[in-house]
């Protein structure tokens, strides 16, 4: 499937909601009796749809937005590097504009994702009532979901058409948060009948638990989304747990950094997966994955097979997460899987290369020397003090989760597949879920089993400092950060180099492009023009 992107797209189903900039070119054109009659034409009507997954690992797009307004993630300037008109400075202080290039991004690419999920959907619910069409109606029911979450829970607004609406002279419809959230639980609770399980469908398709863990996901944040809160919906997360831990498809992990490296397709995420976007290091699939590495570590910290990638030196974290790891905890740091010298997990202090070189900064004719004695350029030392200016090409604490790889053809390139959710996630949702609702001696078993895995003693009482920090813990740098400070009333907190902010930025602005395309759109409170 990932490597259909152009092929089979309908005339009839190349529809673009008014709201998006979004141009789709036409490789081909069939009508549904031929889709259905061509070998394989079914299937292909889903791969554009798992191809828009990809782009929610964007830098500059999904992925960067949700974490640059956390506190894991920040993107200092240093002289004129990275300062890219102060983008990733009004992110990280919540005070962007309808007018952030990134925003609009990650508007269109998640409503690009809605609109070809519907295109699909408007011929599959036209095909034979077999087995595998069935199957193939619920795969582009449950990513129409993902994609629709992703957009009420950073938007609030919701474009929507029916799927047999194909009168595109007018606008379609805007469904709020409360109409947002009902559709995507329908679609979801539709979906799960005929959904395969892990061990009964390709690797990378959506199953059974991957509508589980969206159900999850939509329920255990459905206070903020709802504004009310209801306990049922907390319990119903937990029933969803221990439907897909006790389905025995998936386990956890031991080792816990190996379901980030290279071979985690092979090895399925150690187990753990059950929501991916599927990439390798020999094709072009319009996005990058490799960016993970590139976006943080130095440009002398070389990898590659003839060390000839070099990185970008952008993205640390901040001090006030930092500080709360315990630095003997496993997923902290582990060097067991480095690649020429470059750890995993917190990098801080003097860099080296495989061969124990000190490496360097930038302004030597030599990347690295033998002795930090009278070096001919700074000595390349990551120093938790960061701020947004002015830093100079050590400042800040690098992050790396996933593996760089050194056989890839092209740096942008890795074997690696993006993980969106994963057990180890269910496990802390399970955990919360029971939390919230006063079960505190499950909830606390949920939070040691997982911890158990990863080599960690019990947590003891849990509050919900403790819950929220295991989840940075667990899953930091993976792109919930943000789900999660809104959940726990952190959000808007005061933190490095960070103002309290408005409430009101727990919504992203609706693009002006966007509202001036489709008069059913209406600006966020809080936010004006753009």
């Amino acid at each position: 499937m990932n490597t259909i992107y152009k092929g089979f797209l309908l005339a009839a189903g190349l529809w673009m909601f008014t709201a998006c900039e979004i141009e789709e070119v036409i490789e081909d054109e069939l009508t549904a009796e031929e889709v259905f009659a061509t070998p394989g034409g079914a299937q292909q009507l889903v791969a554009p749809i798992y191809a828009s997954v990809r782009d929610l690992m964007k830098q500059d797009g999904v992925y960067g937005v949700n974490e640059h307004t956390s506190d894991e993630m920040l993107g200092p300037t240093r002289g004129t590097d990275w300062d890219d008109n102060g983008v990733w400075r009004v992110l990280h202080t919540h005070t962007w504009d309808a007018n952030n290039l990134y925003i609009r991004n990650s508007w269109n690419d998640l409503n690009r994702g809605v609109s070809r999920a519907n295109s699909a959907l408007s011929v599959l619910l036209q095909a034979e009532n077999t087995p595998e069409n069935r199957r193939l109606i619920a795969e582009a029911r449950t990513l129409h979901a993902m994609f629709s979450l992703f957009v009420i829970d950073m938007f609030g607004q919701l474009p929507f058409r029916e799927f047999d609406d194909t009168d595109f002279t007018s606008p379609g419809q805007v469904l709020n948060r409360q109409e947002g959230f009902d559709f995507i639980e329908e679609q979801l609770e539709l979906a799960l009948p005929d959904l395969g399980a892990k061990s009964d469908v390709p690797y990378g398709r959506m199953t059974t638990s991957s509508a589980q863990t969206l159900l999850m996901v939509l329920n255990l944040n459905h206070e903020v989304l709802l504004g009310q809160r209801d306990d049922d919906r907390f319990r119903r997360v937990a029933t969803l747990a221990d439907e897909i831990i006790n389905s025995g498809e998936y386990s956890l992990a031991t080792d816990y950094f190996a379901i980030f490296n290279n071979d985690n397709t092979e090895t399925q995420g150690q187990n753990e997966a059950i929501i991916i976007s599927e990439f390798n290091d020999s094709e072009d699939l319009a996005v990058n994955n490799q960016l993970f590495v590139n976006m943080t570590l130095h440009y002398n910290q070389r990898w590659g097979q003839n060390n000839e990638f070099s990185a970008w030196n952008g993205f640390t974290t901040i001090a006030d997460f930092y500080n709360r790891f315990d630095q003997n905890d496993p997923r902290f740091s582990d060097s067991t899987y480095a690649v020429s010298g470059i750890p995993r997990g917190f990098l801080e202090g003097q860099q080296f290369t495989e061969t124990g070189e000190f490496i360097l900064e930038r302004g030597a004719n030599s990347i690295t020397v033998e002795s930090p004695d009278n070096p001919p350029a700074p000595l390349l030392s990551y120093t938790l003090d960061v701020s947004l200016t002015g830093n100079s090409e050590s400042n800040g604490v690098r992050v790396i989760k996933y593996q760089p790889d050194n056989d890839s053809p092209q740096q942008g390139r890795a074997d690696y597949d993006y993980i969106l959710w994963r057990l180890g996630d269910v496990y802390l949702m399970k955990a919360e879920a029971l939390w919230r609702v006063g079960d505190i001696a499950p909830a606390t078993a949920a939070i040691d089993e997982l911890r158990a895995a990863r080599g960690l003693a019990p947590v003891g009482v849990i509050d919900e400092d403790v819950i929220l920090n295991e989840r940075g813990y667990e899953l930091y740098w993976e792109g919930h950060r943000r789900r999660d400070l809104i959940r726990f009333d952190r959000y808007n907190s005061a933190y490095t180099l960070k103002d309290q902010s408005p409430e009101f930025r727990q919504l992203f602005p609706i693009p002006q492009t966007a509202i001036d395309s489709d008069p059913n759109l209406e600006q966020n409170d809080g936010y004006t023009g753009g």
